[in-house]
């Protein structure tokens, strides 16, 4: 028997099967999390680099 056959023998008679949120819902919840982390690491640095360069205009302007 393959695993999808003993899968779907296990599964019979539940409403929400295990085997959909492992295949499913699982690493979307992760992706979506890593995602988040890359945009906030971004937007940290982006933040940052805005910053450093506004002080070094704003010395440069009052002399």
């Amino acid at each position: 028997m393959t695993e999808t056959a003993w899968h779907a023998r296990y599964n019979e008679g539940r409403r929400i099967p295990r085997l959909h949120y492992h295949t499913c819902v699982a690493p979307t919840v992760m992706t979506l999390a890593i995602l988040a982390i890359v945009i906030f690491e971004l937007a940290v640095t982006f933040y940052a680099v805005i910053r450093a360069a506004l002080k070094r205009l704003e010395g440069s302007w009052q002399g």
